[in-house]
């Protein structure tokens, strides 16, 4: 039942049913047994903007008699996912191919979602701004320190926060010169969100990394630059996201110094310690 409930769910989320989709898209990509059981059918309906009746009918329609069968089953099957995975029910060689693949699928949807006007209008940003904030929490902080670090190296001054009270501080003190780049895969960080939100109220340019699309991101932020990862998708205990997010990096960095050349070749010269 674990795979068939997974596979209709995945399902609805291309079908035309759009309440469904949004439904279905937040179920898979909760990977935490905990989140699952104390999941609240009225925390779903502010989340997907839904009625309880529109949840209820969604239940029906996967073949369950309710809102707390679908919690159960949804929670069995993580569960039994992270047993095959600690029980070690694949060999190594098809564990270390598997998770290959999860990294090279995820890489390749990334590229596919940045377009090339993304990805101009992030480089532009970044040459325009006297200073570029960096908001992120938890591991994904070592993505905002990767992208600081490499920022700092070619002359371009970059703050990394990870306090939701100095990011709040930092977004206040932030001006049209400004540029603020949140993190967060969930799309649900708060005080990521707030941040960039006042950043905008100071007139700042924002981008958004994350991975839940939101068309509110999109009329909020300058520029939102979606990732794509299988951690969710298959339920594995991966660093898949992270990896994701650190290519995103990479990739606005080499197209930045692709584009400014001859002015950051100068730069690597001067801060070269050969």
């Amino acid at each position: 039942m674990g795979k068939r409930l997974i596979k209709q769910l995945e399902d609805l989320t291309e079908g035309k049913n759009y309440s469904y989709a949004g439904i279905a898209d937040y179920l898979l990509k909760i990977e935490s047994v905990e989140k699952i059981e104390n999941l609240k059918i009225k925390y779903l309906q502010h989340t997907c903007h839904v009625s309880s009746t529109t949840i209820i009918r969604f239940c029906k329609a996967l073949g369950l008699s309710g809102f707390s069968e679908l919690k159960y089953k949804l929670a069995q099957n993580i569960k039994e996912n992270e047993k095959n995975i600690i029980a070690g029910n694949h060999g190594l060689a098809e564990t270390a191919n598997e998770y290959l693949k999860n990294i090279t699928m995820s890489f390749v949807e990334t590229r596919d979602l940045l377009t090339d006007k993304k990805l101009e209008l992030v480089v532009n940003f970044i040459k325009n701004a006297q200073l570029v904030n960096v908001y992120a929490v938890g591991s994904t902080y070592l993505v905002a320190r990767d992208l600081e670090l490499k920022l700092d190296r070619i002359a371009k001054y970059c703050k990394s926060y990870n306090d939701k009270n100095l990011q709040y501080f930092a977004a206040k003190n932030s001006n049209s010169d400004t540029l603020a780049i949140g993190i967060t895969y969930s799309g649900e960080t708060e005080s990521i969100i707030e941040s960039l939100k006042i950043s905008k109220e100071q007139k700042s340019k924002t981008i958004l990394f994350t991975n839940k699309k939101n068309d509110y991101f999109e009329e909020i932020f300058d520029v939102v630059i979606y990732v794509s990862s299988t951690d969710m998708r298959n339920r594995l205990i991966t660093t898949t996201s992270r990896l994701t997010l650190l290519y995103i990096v990479d990739l606005i960095y080499y197209s930045y110094i692709n584009i400014n050349n001859k002015e950051i070749n100068d730069i690597l010269k001067h801060n070269s310690y050969m």
